[in-house]
């Protein structure tokens, strides 16, 4: 009952404007699949604002305002066309985002700050390596379940902290 769509092993950025196709889209949140924390409301508002704006891309990364983890990127159809048409460069076919960033003069972009928290792009919620598993079932097995999703994000980077405090590498 959910709708799958596979493409090309190599080329993403050529996979995620087939995907784009198939289903219609105008526009579509990309969020990669090593983010146990997605927080939903926090997306929602990044798909309302690109909406209403008309923006080619909506992200959180440029300049980064989000720990990794909790980045999105909302992405226009067609800027995403022009950009393959525009590159050949397998990196920028494999980070579908990237040439957008290079040539940043070329794409109505926003970039959002939901946090307003300078602090939080030293946090770490994706699982990269085993440190990062490691802290994040620890902020699972910490998290208490109150039911408010509203409020669930906002223990997650506060469990982060804490754990960062606690778990400090000594260099």
């Amino acid at each position: 009952g959910i709708d799958v769509f596979r493409g090309s092993l190599d080329d993403v950025a050529q996979r995620a404007l087939d995907a784009s196709r198939k289903f219609d889209y105008t526009s579509f949140l990309r969020v990669c699949a090593d983010r146990p924390f997605l927080d939903s409301k926090l997306y929602d508002n990044m798909i309302n604002f690109h909406k209403e704006n008309n923006y080619e891309l909506t992200t959180n990364i440029f300049p980064r305002t989000v720990p990794p983890g909790l980045t999105g990127e909302i992405i226009d159809v067609k800027s995403l066309q022009r950009v393959i048409e525009l590159t050949t460069d397998p990196i920028d076919r494999e980070h579908v985002t990237r040439y957008i960033y290079q040539n940043s003069e070329m794409f109505r972009i926003y970039n959002c700050d939901p946090f307003k928290d300078d602090t939080l792009t030293e946090l770490r919620l994706v699982i990269d390596d085993h440190r990062d598993l490691e802290r994040s079932r620890w902020i699972v097995s910490n998290l208490k379940k109150n039911n408010n999703i509203d409020n669930e994000t906002n223990q997650i980077i506060l469990l982060a902290k804490e754990w960062e405090k606690n778990n400090k590498i000594i260099k």
